[in-house]
Order: structure tokens, then sequence, then C-alpha cells
């Protein structure tokens, strides 16, 4: 039997001409539709927010899973404000596709979305390894990234499996703007053992961004912010605060021996850390430059690793500033 590959045909419920003069098939989804494809036309595609149909008006809130699959005619697209999702492969393939307008509404980008297009073979389009499409995240070049990586300032979302197999990477950085983290973003980044997210607001969860590696990342959230996170999807992951303002001072010699707060004790001897008075609470030892070097639940004595600055987070009490001699 010889079976030959091919593309389904997909369904659709109605068409209509959109503002720049193509005709565009939805797909009626309860009270909303989601754009099914393109039915004629060509050139750049303005997607309207709503569209009529039978007398009833509809919003349009997603991009169905390969809606423009190899659509070679497609040159830009502006999708509106108050759609959702883009789903998987929708506009892979569109090799003559070089301008996307996203709105700041997106919640979910799917893999490859914007995969094999002439944006995503643009050099101009790539900044230290990343690919942005507008204020999200949608590719990496997983070679070209440094082990500690911050996320550029504005981001709103990470694209499912945006960095899927940056081994390299130990620690990335959110900005305070991140609105969304997709499904398997991280999957296979199996050197990542830190995340610090710097909003106050919980970030959605699409599926399981960590997925295979929720066991192994610590996420570092900013202070009085741990309740928020937990309460928004975060409780089963490893979640504390990191509370600047703590530190023993500006000269790090004043963290030789620290009496710290509620009982709490740090000392450094000769490469040595000890922490006494935790209550049971966790605490993880930082590297200057971000890298976690050691954990530990409850009171410890940890061997550090040389000489130098480390900051230590006790969860539920605080951060502090050591040094080793």
């Amino acid at each position: 039997m010889l079976l030959v590959a091919g593309t389904a045909a997909r369904a659709f419920d109605f068409s209509a001409t959109c503002p720049s003069g193509q005709t565009l098939r939805y797909t009626i989804t309860g009270s909303t539709v989601s754009l099914a494809g393109l039915e004629s036309g060509s050139g750049a595609i303005v997607v309207p927010q709503s569209v009529e149909h039978n007398g009833v008006t509809y919003a349009v809130t997603s991009v169905a899973m390969r809606a423009f699959f190899y659509k070679s005619s497609l040159t830009a697209v502006v999708l509106p404000e108050g759609m959702t999702s883009i789903e998987s492969m929708a506009f892979y393939g569109c090799s003559a596709l070089d301008s996307i307008v996203l709105p700041s509404s997106l919640r979910n980008i799917g893999t490859v979305a914007f995969g094999e297009t002439a944006y995503f073979y643009d050099p101009t389009r790539w900044s230290d390894g990343l690919l942005m499409v507008g204020d999200y995240l949608v590719a990496i070049a997983a070679t070209q990234v440094d082990s500690l990586l911050t996320l550029p300032d504005g981001l709103v979302g990470v694209g499912n499996d945006a960095l899927n197999g940056c081994s390299r990477v130990q620690r990335v950085t959110l900005p305070a703007t991140t609105a969304f983290l997709g499904d398997r973003a991280f999957y296979n980044c199996t050197n990542l053992d830190t995340v610090e997210l710097l909003g106050t607001s919980a970030p959605l969860l699409v599926n399981s961004p960590f997925e295979d590696e929720e066991e192994q990342v610590h996420f570092l959230v900013p202070c009085g912010s741990l309740a928020a996170y937990q309460a928004n999807g975060w409780a089963t992951l490893d979640v504390s605060e990191h509370c600047t303002g703590n530190d023993p001072g500006d000269d790090p010699n004043e963290g030789i021996d620290i009496a710290a707060a509620d009982g709490l004790k740090l000392t450094t001897s000769q490469g040595t850390l000890t922490v006494s008075g935790t209550r049971g609470h966790r605490l993880t030892v930082y590297a200057a430059d971000g890298h976690r070097v050691a954990t530990a639940a409850g009171d410890s004595r940890l061997t550090l690793p040389s000489r130098g600055v480390y900051i230590v987070v006790v969860e539920s009490i605080g951060t502090w500033k050591v040094v080793s001699l």
C-alpha cells in the first residue's frame, strides 16, 4: 500500500472580505470566530477585529492551526487587538511573509507559528540569538545565547517551544511586563536551574512551560509577591521571594558573620557557610554571576566552591550577601 502525505482540507463556516480586500475564511467557536485561512487574494492582509455573518457579529479571537500553511502569496499580516491565540504552524511556510504586526492581547503563540517564513530567515530580525515578533519571543538560536539569559524589557510573552533545546542556558531573567509563558517554552533546557521573574503579577502558564525541568528549576519572584504567584498557577513550582534591601551593606566584608532576622544567623569561615535559625525554611546560595551553587532544607553547613561574594536566599525570610575569604 502506498501512503501519500498531504494536508487535510480545513473546515470553515463562512467567508468574508477583510479591510485589505482579500476573502478570509472563518470557523464559528461559540460567540467568537477563529480565522481559518485565505480563500482568495494575496499580498498584505489586515484582519478585522470582528466580522458579521447572518446578522451576528463575531469577535475574531484566534488564528487556527495551519490556517495559512505554505501560502506563498502572503507578504504581510496585521492581527487585531482582542485576538488571544495563534495556533501552531498558523503561518508556517509563508515564504514571502516578511512583515508581522501582533496585538498586545495575545496569550498564546503556537509552535513554529511563523516558521519557514521570510521574517524567520531575515538575519536582521534576530538579535543576540533571539527572534522577536513585536513584543513576543518566538524562537532562539540555541548556540548563540549566553548561559545567563535576560529577556528584553517590554516582553509580553514567550511562544510555545520558543527556547526548546536551549541547553546552554542556566539562568533566565524575565521582565516585569511578561504576561504569559507558552507550552514547553523551556522544554529540554537541561542545564536551566534558576528563573528570576521581575513582575509582581504572575505570568499565565500555558499548559507546561517547564515540562521535564520543573524538579530542577528554582523560581525567584519579587518580595511580597509569593502569594500572588501561588494563587495563579505557580503553587506546584519551587518559588521563593527574592527580597532586596536586606543585604548586610555595600561592603561585602560585613557578610562574614551576620545576625540576620528573627534568630537567623549566617557565618562564613574557611570556605564554609553555616546557616542557623532557618526554622526549616529552604535556603539557596547563588554565586555573584547568578548561578545557583547550593540548596538545603533548613539549618545547614555548606562548602562554598571558592572565595568570593555569594547571595543567600532563605525562603519566606529574606536575602543576604555573604563573602567567603
